[in-house]
C-alpha cells in the first residue's frame, strides 16, 4: 500500500492499496488512514486502481473513516475503481454515501469545489483551483 502526496495539490493525501482489500488487508488500510488522520490530513484520496477484490471488509474500514473525515470537515473520495469495484460499491449502495471519481485529478479537483459550496476552510487546497468542479461518477 502506497501513500504519498497528491500530484496536482500536495496538499492531499493518496492511498494506494493494491490487490486484495479484503479481511487480511482491511487493518493496513485501517492503519495506513489513521496515521493521516492523527498527523493532521483532513482530506484523503482512495485510490482504487490496484485493488482487484474488494470485501465488506475494506468497505467498512472506508466507510469508517469518511464518517470520521466528515465529522472535522474533511471527506475520503475514491476514485479509479476497475469496473468490478465500482460494481460492488454500486451493488452495496454506498455510491450514494461515497464520491467516487475516475481519476486522482478530478477526485482533488472536487476537494477544492466543495471547500467553497461548504465554505469549509479546514479542506487544505490551494485558492488556485477554487471553483473547479471536477468530474463526479455519480449521476446528479
Amino acid at each position: 500500500m502506497r501513500t504519498y502526496p497528491s500530484v496536482l495539490h500536495p496538499e492531499l493525501s493518496v492511498i494506494a492499496p493494491e490487490g486484495r482489500l479484503d479481511a487480511n488487508a482491511s487493518p493496513a488500510l485501517d492503519q495506513a488512514v489513521s496515521a493521516l488522520e492523527k498527523g493532521g490530513a483532513n482530506a484523503i484520496i482512495l485510490n482504487l486502481e490496484g485493488c482487484t477484490y474488494i470485501s465488506s471488509s475494506g468497505l467498512r474500514v472506508i466507510l469508517i473513516h469518511a464518517r470520521r473525515l466528515r465529522q472535522i470537515h474533511g471527506d475520503l473520495k475514491l476514485c479509479c475503481p476497475p469496473p468490478k469495484i465500482a460494481r460492488v460499491i454500486e451493488i452495496a449502495g454506498l455510491d450514494a454515501v461515497l464520491r467516487v471519481f475516475p481519476s486522482e485529478v478530478a477526485a482533488a479537483e472536487a476537494f477544492a469545489f466543495d471547500s467553497t459550496q461548504m465554505g469549509c476552510s479546514s479542506t487544505r487546497i490551494g485558492a488556485e483551483v477554487l471553483g473547479s468542479e471536477g468530474s463526479d461518477s455519480r449521476p446528479e
